[in-house]
């Protein structure tokens, strides 16, 4: 594999990373409880928040140039700011790049209060995919200002592998799901462990899942995105051994049909949007989404419980929704 294959695929664990952000922000609720002792339950409204960040610096010859930042992802719930980075290995940089992120945040996020100005700095934390003897317990900063105060926070570092399927489970932790095998990829490379003992984990995973798809505690469309996400890390981890990564991938059902999922979430929220004008757009659009939410869980559902698309069709849910929840059945 050629540094510029290795360098793309050091990006699917951030790219898996954003995209759980993007489409599941609910489900970085139980990982904020746990690390931050707050007890926020599933029904919160999350706002995931701009983290694109321009800004001027001075380079030694004096010349100011446009420098960028792009953070992870950045949460808001209620009136509280959280950070959440993802990491592979420890690289010496992440204190300095949390103090960067969580003041442009801030900034950001400022209010004036008369002359003064009140920065609401966020709750971050690092949540590493990979785990080493190297990345210590805390990401920790210290900011010290003219007038001799000194200001101290510090944050747990979160380290995926650490977790057992256990305990991912009982704590719904499902955000890791996707994760979970990468603990295994040293191993991999280095023939310690099979492709048959890494199969067998996956269908514990899958158990899993559906047992919280039953219990109401993971949607069709979380478990969609979830079996994919998995097997785009599959394939970063077998990237060389195709037998073995087709083998694996059809744990998780193969080919999963994500882009139809979305496809059905949009024309929801399109239907919700025309719907809300009065109310307000975003209010029309969430209300859209969650129809659709309901439609394909619903649809999901009475297909597992042995009913027939015929049937499915008589309770008016939508063509699309039937002919997708048939496929994922």
């Amino acid at each position: 594999m050629n540094k510029k294959s290795a360098e793309k695929n050091n990006s699917d664990f951030d790219d898996v990373f954003k995209t759980l952000k993007t489409k599941h922000p609910s489900l970085f609720i139980p990982l904020i409880n746990k690390v931050f002792h707050r007890q926020y339950g599933m029904e919160e409204t999350v706002t995931v928040l701009e983290t694109d960040d321009s800004f001027l610096v001075v380079d030694e010859n004096g010349t100011a140039k446009t420098r960028k930042r792009i953070s992870d992802s950045l949460f808001g719930i209620r009136q509280e700011l959280y950070q959440v980075e993802c990491q592979s290995r420890p690289d010496g940089t992440m204190a300095v790049r949390m103090a960067e992120y969580t003041f442009l945040a801030g900034i950001r996020n400022a209010k004036l209060d008369g002359n003064c100005l009140i920065i609401n700095m966020p709750r971050y934390m690092v949540v590493y995919v990979k785990g080493s003897e190297k990345i210590p317990e805390k990401t920790e900063i210290r900011y010290l200002f003219p007038d001799g105060q000194k200001v101290e926070y510090d944050s747990p570092n979160v380290i995926i592998p650490a977790y057992t399927m256990e305990e991912i489970f009982c704590d719904e932790l499902y955000l890791f799901i996707p994760f979970y095998a990468v603990r295994y990829q040293e191993d991999i490379r280095r023939g310690t462990i099979s492709a048959e003992q890494v199969e067998a984990e996956l269908r514990k995973l899958l158990t899993g899942m559906e047992e919280a798809e039953k219990n109401g505690r993971l949607s069709a469309y979380d478990i969609v995105n979830l079996k994919a996400f998995t097997n785009k890390l599959i394939e970063h981890m077998y990237y060389d051994r195709e037998e073995e990564k087709e083998r694996l991938v059809k744990v998780m059902g193969g080919k999963v049909l994500v882009t139809e999922a979305d496809l059905i979430l949009e024309r929801g929220e399109r239907n919700g949007r025309k719907l809300g004008r009065k109310e307000g757009r975003r209010e029309g659009r969430r209300e859209g989404r969650k129809e659709a939410f309901s439609e394909l869980n619903q649809a999901v559902t009475f297909l597992k419980e042995g009913g027939s698309v015929e049937e499915l069709r008589k309770k008016n849910i939508p063509e699309d929704v039937i002919e997708f929840a048939a496929k994922i059945i």
